[in-house]
């Protein structure tokens, strides 16, 4: 019941003109991590687990969070 798990990636494809780093795209979104386009901010997330208050359960969101604060945030 006091679980939560938290997923989240950082920001994008890494940026380099490399030839073997080619794979990494971003696609159908544009630009790479560092820019700002939505190919470097736009990232999946989750938050899931016990802890979370029964309210927040299933709910879906569509927008943006800062993931520079997260720890300070779930130990407060």
């Amino acid at each position: 019941d006091d679980t939560l798990i938290v997923f989240c990636s950082d920001n994008g494809g890494i940026t380099s003109s490399r030839s073997e780093w080619a794979p990494y795209r971003n696609y159908p979104l544009r630009g790479l991590k560092s820019s700002g386009f939505d190919g470097a901010l736009r990232v999946p997330a989750f938050i899931s687990g016990g802890a979370l208050p029964k309210h927040l359960r299933g709910e879906v969101m569509d927008g943006y969070m800062h993931i520079s604060d997260l720890f300070a945030t779930l130990v407060h």
